[in-house]
């Protein structure tokens, strides 16, 4: 197979951001490509006022391999509620700011939910604050990923994603392959499906699950491959039949050991060039 960017996320605290203080990775075999993933504890903190003069030189010096960054967990541009949407909206654009300055491709970011009232309306609120972010960045692409469909979420339907983004070159797909199990929508027939939406797939978030086939528990961090042949089957015809060798590959693992044994067995199993 070809040599795919393929990497796993490092969690940087929104405090030691704004402080200048950067995370140390290292560089080991089996990783041409990094997620950083922005953290503020699930807590609503909008701010992010990066310290540039440290934290940029820092990325620029040392990481000069592929990188996406993943916005924080409390942004929800599809939010009824006003100020939480406006502050979302504030952070995705300090957020594009800081992706822009170190290179990065672009901006992961998670569609949200639309909290009361209806899909619908959550869908035009999402629209909307992204293209209030769009002009504000107009270099920086964003990348809607799916969701389970767990309460009030949007999208977690891939092709739904894909008719969104279809027509914009500034947005594109994050594809979760947990995410997809866990909502219920990896199926064979789906997995052929993914061939007429891949071109807008440019990140990967290659996740596995314990979790049950459409039970909508997010949990994926802990797990690795192996635990769940069902979800592995799956992940093998998709990884096989070469429909995402175009994205950027991320292994969000709690740690870098479940990252290296992961690793292996992908090189194991489909014999992966990885630089």
């Amino acid at each position: 197979m070809c040599n795919i960017p393929i990497g796993h996320d490092v969690i940087i605290p929104i405090d030691s951001l704004n402080q200048g203080i950067t995370p140390t990775v290292a560089v080991h075999a089996g990783r041409n490509a990094v997620q950083w993933c922005i953290d503020n504890g699930y807590s609503n903190i909008y701010d992010l006022d990066i310290k540039y003069d440290k934290a940029v030189a820092c990325f620029l010096s040392f990481y000069t391999m592929p990188q996406v960054i993943h916005a924080a967990l409390c942004i929800n541009l599809a939010s009824p509620i006003e100020y939480k949407r406006l502050g979302s909206i504030q952070l995705m654009n300090a957020t594009c700011k800081f992706a822009t300055a170190i290179g990065a491709k672009g901006v992961v970011v998670h569609p949200g939910s639309y909290i009361e009232g209806t899909y619908a309306d959550g869908v035009e609120r999402l629209k909307s604050s992204l293209l209030r972010i769009h002009k504000q960045n107009p270099g920086v692409k964003i990348y809607l990923e799916n969701m389970v469909g767990c309460g009030t979420q949007l999208f977690s339907s891939i092709k739904q994603l894909y008719d969104l983004v279809k027509d914009k070159d500034w947005l594109g797909i994050c594809f979760d392959t947990a995410h997809w199990w866990l909502a219920g929508h990896m199926t064979q027939v789906n997995i052929e499906k993914l061939k007429d939406v891949k071109s807008k797939i440019e990140v990967v978030h290659l996740n596995t699950t314990i979790n049950g086939f459409k039970s909508k528990l997010d949990r994926h961090a802990m797990y690795h491959f192996g635990q769940n042949r069902s979800l592995d089957a799956h992940l093998n015809m998709i990884i096989s039949n070469n429909i995402l060798d175009q994205s950027i590959w991320i292994l969000e693992r709690a740690n870098d050991d479940l990252y290296k044994n992961d690793i292996k067995y992908l090189d194991r199993t489909h014999s992966l060039y990885i630089a």
